[in-house]
């Protein structure tokens, strides 16, 4: 299970898993941010209509079968959807 995104198993435990609820999220590549940053703005504000965000960094080295890197990343919390 190398490199498979943090993304990627919420989207794959979205369908299997019925006991607790994933929170709404998107992910977003940085180097899309970068080529697209007015459209993905869009993207969140429309999904996320004047909602608080939590806002994740991640990387694919992050966490795999014999590493963790948990809380090495920034996470800011309560960033208004429209800001």
């Amino acid at each position: 299970m190398k490199n498979i995104s943090k993304s990627n198993i919420l989207n794959y435990l979205q369908s299997k898993i019925y006991l607790f609820n994933i929170p709404i999220y998107i992910a977003i590549n940085a180097k899309y941010f970068k080529t697209k940053p007015t459209k993905t703005i869009v993207e969140i504000k429309k999904k996320f209509q004047n909602n608080l965000l939590a806002i994740r960094s991640s990387a694919s080295d992050e966490d795999d079968c014999n590493n963790s890197l948990a809380g090495e990343y920034a996470s800011i919390l309560n960033i208004p959807s429209n800001n």
